[in-house]
C-alpha cells in the first residue's frame, strides 16, 4: 500500500494565536472566585455565627506553636469566631514556646480573587499573657506586600522577633483587621526584597535581613475577613567562625 504524506500544518497566525491565548486565560480566570465575592461570602458567614462563636480570649483553642517547618493557617468558616460586642472576626491561637532561646514568627497572608478583583486578609497579631489578657499588637506597618514570582503566590508578609524581653507573652492570636480606604491606600508602598548583613558578636555571627527597595501592590485590594496564611516559628541560629551551611 502506498503511503500518502500529510501536508504539515501551517503555524498559527499571530492574531489567531493571541485569540486562543485570550480565550484560555478567560477560561482559567473564570475558575477563580472574585475577591469581592470572597469578602461577601465571608462576611455573611461571620454574621451567621454558629457553634464556633466565642466571646472571650480565654475561650480560644490554642495549639502548640509548630517550630521549624511552615504551617498552613486558615481563617475561614471552620475557625473560631470571636465576638467582642463590637466586631466579629475569625481567630486562631497558638501557645508560645518557652523562651530558652530567641526565635522569630513569620507570617504571610496570600492574595485571593482575580487580578482585576483581588482581596486579601490584612493580618493582626495579638500577644496575650498567662491570664489571656492582650499585651501587645503586631503593628500593621510590619507587613509588606511581596510578589512571589512564578514559584509562589503574592501576599503580605512580616517577621516578628521574640526574645527574653517578651517574657510576659504566653499566647499568640492570629486574626484579621478591618482597614478603611485611606489605610488601604497607605498600605500600597512596600519593601520587596532584603539584603543579608552579618554582624560579628561574641562567639559567632548574627545575620540580619535588611529590607530594601519599594514597589506598589498591583491593584488596590479590599480587606477580607477570611484568608489563607502561612506561619512558622524559627529559632535564631548564630553562626560561629568555621560553621558551614
Amino acid at each position: 500500500m502506498r503511503r500518502v504524506r500529510q501536508p504539515a500544518r501551517p503555524p498559527l497566525r499571530p492574531r489567531r494565536a493571541a485569540l486562543l491565548a485570550l480565550i484560555l486565560g478567560l477560561g482559567l480566570a473564570g475558575c477563580v472566585t472574585p475577591g469581592s465575592k470572597v469578602v461577601e461570602t465571608s462576611q455573611n458567614a461571620l454574621q451567621a455565627g454558629g457553634a464556633t462563636m466565642i466571646h472571650d480570649w480565654s475561650a480560644i483553642t490554642f495549639a502548640a506553636a509548630p517550630m521549624g517547618a511552615p504551617q498552613e493557617l486558615l481563617l475561614d468558616d471552620k475557625a473560631q469566631i470571636l465576638d467582642d460586642g463590637k466586631t466579629r472576626r475569625y481567630v486562631r491561637g497558638y501557645t508560645l514556646p518557652a523562651i530558652d532561646k530567641p526565635y522569630s514568627i513569620s507570617l504571610t497572608s496570600f492574595r485571593q480573587g482575580t487580578p482585576a478583583d483581588p482581596a486579601i486578609l490584612y493580618p493582626e497579631l495579638i500577644f496575650l499573657d498567662a491570664n489571656y489578657q492582650p499585651l501587645a499588637t503586631g503593628s500593621q506597618a510590619r507587613f509588606t506586600y511581596r510578589s512571589g514570582g512564578s514559584n509562589s503566590a503574592d501576599g503580605l508578609s512580616a517577621v516578628v522577633f521574640v526574645n527574653s524581653t517578651h517574657r510576659g507573652e504566653r499566647h499568640l492570636v492570629v486574626t484579621s483587621r478591618s482597614l478603611s480606604e485611606a489605610e488601604l491606600a497607605k498600605s500600597a508602598p512596600n519593601m520587596v526584597y532584603s539584603t543579608p548583613v552579618t554582624v560579628p558578636i561574641r562567639g559567632g555571627f548574627l545575620t540580619w535581613m535588611i529590607p530594601q527597595g519599594q514597589s506598589q501592590a498591583p491593584t488596590r485590594m479590599i480587606a477580607s475577613p477570611s484568608g489563607r496564611l502561612e506561619i512558622s516559628f524559627d529559632e535564631y541560629r548564630m553562626r560561629k567562625v568555621g560553621d558551614k551551611d
